[in-house]
């Protein structure tokens, strides 16, 4: 059996919290959850910072966005 990991459930989005120092990996579905308590995602690279902004925008968009015709 080849190895499985959830997206939406395990944590793997590196993340600063309001008040901590220290980043912390959590899940897609925690991220979108509690946005507001996140100060940054931040990642050590750069290139992949950008993806997780441009992932989580293109969820936000495709749920709370306009109606499609």
């Amino acid at each position: 059996m080849s190895p499985r990991f959830n997206l939406i459930a395990e944590p793997w989005i590196p993340v600063l919290w309001h008040g901590e120092s220290q980043t912390r990996e959590i899940s897609l579905r925690e991220a979108l959850a509690r946005a507001p308590d996140i100060v940054e995602i931040s990642d050590p690279s750069p290139l992949v910072t950008a993806a997780l902004y441009r992932l989580l925008l293109a969820i936000c968009h495709r749920v709370w966005g306009p109606e499609s015709n």
